[in-house]
């Protein structure tokens, strides 16, 4: 990893450097850096969530498949997996295209109202974001009413389990992934593909916070250390949210600083909740828009989520 310093540590390797000078030669003054900067590298700091800067780049600079810390696993019960809303909802909107396919689509490349009006009352994904927004169910008719049909339908084409042709179709591998006996490798391609290629902003358009969507293997495992009961947002972003990946405080959030971990909540959590990894309950309030949600990691998490470390 390249060392990234901030002015504080690199102001003690300076002063460091020169308490201990004069070097016999330019060798040993590099020798003498080099083991400094591995000694950084590999020291856990706070900044970092008790990670050192080695663990944190094996985290950031993977893959999630074969290389790097972080691994998503499809082993688990095939039972258990079926039961994920996201997944759930993947296969029955890949079912409806192998039955249906092509299905057509509207000129602006959105479902017809009688797709939309078969699918809508079947998706668990949209009575959870109903429930996560504590809101009563909107009058359905396009698509777009649908907060996660265009979700399903961009991640299935990201994935490559669906093609545009003539309408919407299964793709073959859609078809390849959709027996039950694949669910395992559906939920992977599922994650991936929804964390890695979706964009994130479009479940939350408050303050970009760029840098959350490409650190989430950090936040991923920050979550797993610190989910372990019950916590309220707050908490759990200060803990798993990388704080280099934050954007500075906008005027607003000054005056609302709950409101910022609002991208925390609904880029993160609460998909991690349609994923089956987390569950979430809203505490009681006088008004309905003034309850809090806490949030806890499910059995999946260790099961799905796994983190290995190199030795350097």
């Amino acid at each position: 990893m390249n060392s990234r310093f901030n002015a504080a540590d690199l102001q003690a390797m300076l002063d460091e450097m020169e308490r201990e000078a004069p070097f016999s030669s330019l060798d040993a003054l590099n020798a003498r850096l080099v083991q400094r900067m591995q000694q950084y590298n590999t020291t856990p700091q706070p900044e970092l969530g008790g990670l050192s800067p080695d663990q944190t780049a094996q985290l950031l600079y993977g893959d999630w498949a074969t290389a790097g810390a972080f691994r998503v696993s499809g082993e688990a019960a095939p039972a258990a997996l079926l039961a994920v809303p996201i997944v759930a909802d993947a296969r029955l909107l890949m079912t409806y295209l192998d039955a249906n396919g092509p299905v057509k689509l509207t000129p602006k490349g959105n479902l017809t109202r009688a797709a939309v009006a078969e699918l809508a009352p079947q998706l668990r994904t949209e009575a959870l974001n109903e429930e996560a927004f504590d809101l009563a169910p909107l009058p359905v008719r396009n698509e777009d009413d649908v907060r996660w049909l265009p979700v399903l339908k961009h991640v299935l084409l990201f994935g490559k389990l669906a093609t545009k042709r003539k309408g919407l179709l299964l793709s073959a591998r859609g078809r390849t992934l959709l027996p039950e006996p694949q669910v395992g490798a559906l939920f992977v391609e599922l994650f991936r593909t929804f964390f890695r290629q979706f964009d994130l902003q479009y479940l939350y358009s408050g303050t970009p916070h760029l840098g959350l969507q490409q650190t989430l293997p950090y936040t991923f495992y920050q979550l797993g250390r610190t989910a372990h009961d019950w916590t309220p947002l707050v908490p759990l972003a200060e803990a798993a949210w990388l704080l280099s990946a934050r954007d500075p405080f906008a005027s607003w959030e000054r005056d609302h600083p709950e409101a910022r971990f609002n991208a925390f909540r609904y880029r993160v959590l609460e998909p991690l909740v349609h994923f089956g990894l987390l569950e979430r309950r809203l505490l009681p309030a006088e008004a309905l828009y003034l309850r809090r949600a806490e949030f806890r990691r499910t059995s999946l998490y260790a099961q799905l989520l796994r983190f290995a470390f190199t030795a350097p």
